[in-house]
């Protein structure tokens, strides 16, 4: 009994040690002269300027912006029904969440599960790589903060349905709507609309509706479409 004590105080030790080191790591790239305002640049090519403590890091370039008069309000509420219920609650972030999952991440090794905030996601989307590393998650956190603090939550949403990933090689709701039914984002109708947004924790899954079978996808569109009846 004593000898697994010392195992699991052990393991807890090395667990934090590991994210103190993660942590430092992390702040180290996203420095606090990111707070700075106004630091956070719209460039001219459709790339987003973030500066970092080595220098800058980059959004990929975006060619279409869809202004929010085009975007379908049925579109806003099913994204953040589906994806970030609180997303008007909270400052970017969900301390209780992210702590479950990176301490869950570090004690057993297990790969990161999911938690992201809609703003979270949006951080990882325009900046980081895709890979669930700690350091990446914390790096995440910091930079969704950032977001928070430059942007309002309409200007967050914006971006969110202009840079997120659609499947193929698509990019955002104009890319979306156009290659997956023909149409304009304002004249995407609440079946399509659902369609689309339960498309999103899976992207390359199903693209064409009418040859779509997979089970969790079309779960997700039905629930979708109930709540924007």
């Amino acid at each position: 009994m004593h000898g697994k004590v010392v195992i699991l105080a052990g393991a807890y030790l090395w667990g934090l040690v590991l994210f103190l080191w993660i942590c430092v790591s992390a702040y180290h790239f996203a420095g606090p002269g990111m707070t700075e305002a106004g630091r956070l640049r719209f460039r001219a090519d459709g790339r987003i300027e973030l500066p970092i403590a080595s220098g800058f890091v980059y959004s990929r370039t975006q060619r279409v912006i869809v202004s929010p008069d085009q975007i379908p309000a049925a579109l806003i509420r099913a994204i953040l029904y589906q994806e970030d219920r609180a997303f008007y609650d909270h400052p970017g972030y969900s301390l209780r969440e992210n702590f479950i999952v990176l301490r869950d991440a570090v004690l057993s090794g297990d790969r990161l599960r999911g938690a992201s905030t809609l703003t979270q996601q949006l951080a990882r989307i325009l900046f980081l790589e895709q890979n669930p590393t700690l350091r990446r998650k914390l790096i995440e956190l910091r930079i969704a903060q950032i977001l928070e603090a430059r942007l309002s939550k309409t200007a967050i949403l914006q971006l969110y349905i202009n840079y997120v990933y659609w499947g193929g090689a698509c990019y955002g709701i104009d890319c979306a709507a156009r290659r997956i039914f023909g149409v304009s984002p304002e004249n995407l109708n609440r079946s399509q609309i659902a369609y689309l947004v339960a498309m999103l924790p899976a992207p390359n899954v199903c693209v064409r509706p009418e040859e779509c079978s997979d089970e969790r996808l079309l779960f997700r569109r039905e629930r979708l479409l109930r709540h924007l009846e």
